[in-house]
């Protein structure tokens, strides 16, 4: 198998296994999208395959748990973390990472929430209201950020574990 297609099926098969870890129980805003979008884009040459590993992922499972009036939203906040990865491209070390997962956790949080304020009828429509919309959100914000950093960890060490084991080609791009 030719190495860009070895490579993505691999992600393809991360990203699956992200769906399915969606589904199981876990604290809210604790999910595996998050690191897979970080995943993905360093992973992929493709940013384009990035945003579709990571919203297919999305969209697999949302239709098993159900839809919300801020999918929308939500996707492109995740669609917006795919910079965030292709940064990591050459730098896939932990510290690098830490920062791109906590980046990644804000991103989702600022979006999300303004989404929050716009589209629903929980907070008035002034400053105040903004702000207390984003406030009442911190502990979301917590766990996305915890989410993000156990997902890209184990993400990220398993695609390092493959590639150390010979399953999938190193990307020759990232070389020094």
């Amino acid at each position: 198998m030719p190495r860009i297609q070895s490579r993505l099926l691999a992600a393809g098969c991360l990203a699956a296994m992200a769906a399915v870890a969606r589904l199981l129980p876990h604290p809210q805003n604790f999910t595996p999208v998050g690191g897979l979008a970080l995943f993905a884009a360093a992973t992929c040459r493709s940013p384009w395959n990035a945003v579709l590993l990571t919203l297919a992922a999305m969209a697999a499972s949302d239709a098993v748990i159900g839809w919300h009036a801020l999918v929308p939203v939500v996707y492109v906040a995740l669609a917006l973390t795919v910079p965030l990865g292709r940064w990591l491209r050459p730098r896939q070390r932990p510290l690098p990472i830490l920062a791109a997962t906590v980046g990644a956790a804000i991103v989702l949080f600022l979006i999300s929430n303004l989404g929050v304020f716009l589209f629903q009828d929980l907070y008035p429509r002034t400053a105040a209201g903004l702000m207390s919309c984003y406030v009442a959100a911190i502990p979301f914000l917590l766990n996305s950020v915890l989410g993000n950093i156990a997902w890209s960890a184990l993400l990220f060490g398993a695609g390092a574990m493959l590639e150390r084991c010979g399953l999938v080609p190193a990307d020759p791009s990232l070389s020094g």
